[in-house]
């Protein structure tokens, strides 16, 4: 009786901890920086500058001032799209709004003060701030949730190694084989969390699950890794999150063998065949009576998927390509 009650409360000690801390139980981090430096119009600069960033997707807000140098850094953020404000007495308020940050990213967003009153804004568009990786060596490469909702898929290959496949230096055969390594040079992450198959470094035959609709972004790191990631390659994957406003997609596919058209050298026709895949997904503030909020910010966000088998199975080992893990 005297064990049992010892390991119910380490269990439960366990999952209070994964509860409250879980960036301190990821093995790989998938959380960002945005940093940057704050100068006037001669160069000079400005200590003390009020530093705000928004999350534009759930309204999240941080705040700090530059340090003597100028100097800014937020860490820990997730990927999303971000604005930053910079006020000073004597000078306009700068804003730079549009600002995409990707999974385990650094984003350099320097500011120029100009003279002026604080009333007045400039607002810049995230679009002048560099896309080439200014702060570290990595080379890598993301996939979108755009990516895989405007390329051609079949449904028969509806995953999301389709896509990966074509990044530069990575070659697939019977595996991932990246810059000329082996396949079990790699490192699976599923938001945050490792789908490794501890013995080969393969993916787990559980780990990317779920349908590419539910991707927020895919990126593989193939060169000059930081000591976070051990392996040769790193395959990591986020999930869409629920975000202040509505939005969500709707996918369905169809094959029918009556449009098809049979192999020059094969006699006969082919066998009917009709295929569908369907799956939705949607994602926001959890609605009731009134929106559940403090200081103005949601504090219910979900994001949910519905994937409909497909309603043709030819044979028992035959699985379905999006609901189903990608082997």
């Amino acid at each position: 009786m005297r064990r049992f009650v010892s390991a119910l409360v380490l269990w439960t000690v366990g999952m209070l901890l994964s509860a409250i801390s879980p960036p301190l139980l990821q093995a790989q981090s998938i959380q960002s920086s945005i940093l940057g430096n704050v100068r006037d119009s001669a160069g000079a600069a400005v200590p003390g500058a009020t530093v705000t960033l928004l999350n534009e997707g759930t309204n999240d807000e941080r705040r700090q001032t530059t340090d003597e140098a100028g100097d800014y850094r937020f860490s820990g953020i997730l990927a999303g799209t971000y604005r930053v404000a910079v006020e000073f007495s004597g000078f306009k308020a700068h804003i730079t709004k549009g600002i995409t940050v990707n999974l385990s990213e650094i984003k350099r967003v320097d500011t120029s003060l100009e003279v002026g009153d604080v009333a007045t804004t400039v607002t810049v568009e995230g679009g002048s701030v560099a896309h080439i990786e200014t702060e570290t060596v990595t080379l890598s490469n993301v996939k979108t949730a755009r990516d895989y909702a405007e390329l051609p898929l079949s449904i028969y290959g509806r995953g999301w190694s389709n896509v990966t496949s074509v990044v530069a230096g990575v070659q697939s055969t019977s595996g991932f084989e990246v810059n000329g390594a082996r396949d079990i040079g790699n490192n699976f992450t599923s938001d945050g969390v490792s789908v490794n198959d501890i013995i080969s470094s393969r993916q787990t035959p559980n780990g990317f699950s779920g349908d590419i609709e539910n991707f927020k972004e895919l990126k593989v790191m193939t060169a000059n890794n930081s000591a976070e990631y051990a392996q040769v390659a790193q395959f990591a994957a986020i999930s869409k999150s629920g975000e202040n406003t509505l939005h969500g997609s709707l996918y369905w596919g169809n094959y029918n063998s009556f449009t098809s058209a049979r192999a020059w050298q094969d006699p006969t026709s082919p066998g009917f065949e009709n295929f569908n895949q369907d799956m939705a997904n949607i994602g926001g503030p959890v609605l009731g009576p009134t929106p559940l909020q403090w200081e103005e910010q949601d504090l219910l966000l979900l994001q949910l998927q519905w994937c409909g088998l497909p309603d043709r199975l030819a044979r028992a080992d035959q699985r379905s390509p999006g609901c189903l893990p990608a082997g």
